[in-house]
């Protein structure tokens, strides 16, 4: 008997023949053993397949009322400022955890890639006080910063 999980309504990030990210707006998911095997909008649901609506007002519908989110993705400033931007677009009521994970990239080009092997880079605090003396954001400051800190186990003359 098969597994099959159903992600509803979700945003899909899709590559095309050339590379480019395609966003995929309401789009259906369904899991089948592990495996993607379908990315379409209005999926037929599954008979037995379990649903996951993967829309916030679904959480919010569901008593959810507030959301962490762990911007893992900021590499570069930019990328901070982005996540922060996209959750307080979003509408829902966050803390928007910001930090650097141990090991990023320092310089990825297409013809090279280094590793940046700092606990965390130098625009890293100086930007959290940026963003700290704003917050909270949005209109009904519905968003709150923090900041998190994944190196724990790099050795303590590092940390």
């Amino acid at each position: 008997m098969s597994s099959q999980i159903l992600l509803q309504n979700g945003a899909v990030l899709q590559h095309d023949e050339k590379d480019n990210v395609l966003v995929l707006r309401n789009t259906d998911v369904l899991v089948s053993d592990g495996r993607i095997a379908e990315i379409s909008q209005d999926t037929n649901k599954p008979e037995r397949a379990s649903v996951i609506d993967s829309g916030c007002l679904e959480a919010l519908n569901s008593g959810t009322t507030c959301v962490v989110d762990d911007a893992h993705t900021a590499s570069q400033p930019e990328h901070g400022s982005a996540a922060l931007s996209a959750t307080i677009a979003s509408g829902i009521r966050s803390v928007s955890y910001y930090g650097v994970m141990p090991l990023s990239e320092k310089v990825w080009t297409e013809s090279s890639f280094e590793l940046d092997r700092s606990p965390q880079p130098e625009w890293l605090l100086p930007q959290i006080d940026t963003f700290a003396a704003r917050a909270p954001f949005g209109d009904d400051q519905r968003v709150q910063l923090g900041f998190f800190f994944d190196s724990y186990l790099l050795p303590g003359n590092v940390i």
